[in-house]
């Protein structure tokens, strides 16, 4: 059986729901600018695979910098908790200046080692053992701290949930714009 793929349109909503639950580690990541797709075959070694978007693509698909391919037929025996797993440990391979056009890290990835991907590990197991919190982490994304400075010229800490920090608009009069020793982390 050949290799065949299809668009997945509804990773993009997988994506933005572990953007929101995890604001900080994947703010670099613009979800506008990754193709969506599944690909079929009878046996894969892998549930999922990111990568820029191969030349012979790039003709036609020009507006994405990156494509994430996840494997139809095992992803119909996954669960919730492992799916987010899969498209979080995937975008984790995009490096923080990946969608920067004038970066050498530009449609580049990053390789997996246990350095970069201990958080994984440590939180969700080595064998996704414990992917169903990934789960609770997107239905109930965690407070966003953000430093500011009050119009008394004191300074305070505000906290949002990222969906709420979505829909704020930010006055340039009252917000920190230099990150926070927490920020730059």
């Amino acid at each position: 059986m050949a290799t065949t793929w299809a668009p997945m349109p509804e990773l993009k909503d997988l994506v933005e729901l572990l953007k929101n639950a995890f604001p900080k580690k994947l703010e670099h990541v613009q979800i506008d600018r990754i193709l969506y797709t599944s690909f079929s075959k009878k046996n894969s070694n892998c549930f999922g695979r990111i990568g820029p978007i191969p030349a012979r693509f790039a003709i036609v698909v020009n507006d994405y910098d990156y494509m994430l391919e996840i494997h139809k037929e095992s992803w119909a025996l996954l669960d919730e908790g492992k799916r987010l797993y899969i498209v979080l440990h995937e975008l984790t391979h995009i490096p923080p200046e990946g969608f920067n056009k004038e970066s050498k890290y530009y449609k580049r990835t990053i390789k997996h080692d246990l350095e970069d991907f201990r958080h994984l590990v440590k939180e969700y197991g080595v064998e996704m053992e414990n992917s169903e919190q990934l789960v609770n982490m997107v239905e109930n994304p965690q407070p966003v701290k953000k430093t500011v400075i009050n119009s008394d010229g004191n300074v305070g800490i505000n906290t949002s949930t990222p969906s709420e920090e979505a829909n704020a608009t930010n006055e340039p009069d009252t917000q920190d714009n230099e990150p926070n020793e927490e920020e730059k982390e």
